[in-house]
């Protein structure tokens, strides 16, 4: 049965692979970026924690703010290995028009091995999405792979990577038809200086389908995150 699972795994991280280069290859705008995340948790109970998330983002080269995502959560452990959350987000976008403010309510289930050195991990996470210009929610589901490796035994420093690729369940007119929204692709470096924080530093690659008849944006991201454990 492990072996089933672990080539499931595997089957499906090479299925996101190929998703993430035939959508990358579309033409498309490019910008450089900067994402910092800080994300703290603790626990709660034996079984439950809670998590609190601040993520600002910049565009134009890091030079104009873009994205500001506040995102509380809390987390049932079901067995050593695999958790469901429930979660909030507060998104507010700066456009050429307007500073937009999105509310999104979302359920994640996610699950975490290892294998040999490798550790590894899927994260499955629907969300409800609310825009305070318009009455339509937009459903969306977001499907994340993740795994790391020690760069050498017992070392704090590990090589890591994910791809996450959003999909829209249904139509709307501000979150765009439903299919792929987007996919993002990281490669980069975790610091776990100990039992329950780390970060997490390296070069994220994100490609969102603008829909319609428009190009495709591709974004260069700088992206660091800070994870405290308590």
């Amino acid at each position: 049965m492990r072996l089933i699972s672990k080539r499931k795994t595997v089957a499906s991280l090479l299925a996101a692979s190929l998703t993430t280069m035939s959508f990358s290859s579309m033409a498309a705008e490019e910008d450089v970026r900067l994402w910092t995340s800080l994300v703290m948790d603790g626990e709660l109970t034996d079984s439950t924690r809670w998590t609190a998330e601040i993520q600002p983002r910049f565009k134009n080269s890091g030079k104009e703010f873009d994205q500001l995502i506040v995102r509380p959560s809390v987390s049932y452990a079901l067995s050593k290995q695999s958790s469901v959350a429930l979660g909030y987000a507060y998104v507010e976008t700066e456009t050429a028009q307007r500073t937009s403010k999105e509310d999104r309510l979302w359920q994640q289930f996610s699950y975490q091995s290892k294998w040999n050195d490798f550790s590894w991990s899927s994260r499955t996470r629907l969300e409800q999405r609310d825009l305070d210009i318009s009455d339509e929610t937009s459903h969306r589901l977001r499907q994340m792979f993740r795994a790391s490796h020690p760069v050498a035994p017992e070392s704090e420093w590990h090589a890591l990577a994910w791809n996450e690729l959003f999909i829209n369940l249904n139509d709307t007119a501000w979150a765009g038809r439903s299919g792929i929204n987007q996919n993002r692709a990281f490669a980069g470096v975790m610091w776990r200086y100990d039992k329950k924080s780390r970060v997490e530093l390296g070069y994220l690659n994100q490609v969102i389908n603008v829909g319609g008849n428009r190009e495709n944006q591709m974004n260069h991201v700088l992206a660091s995150t800070w994870f405290i454990g308590f």
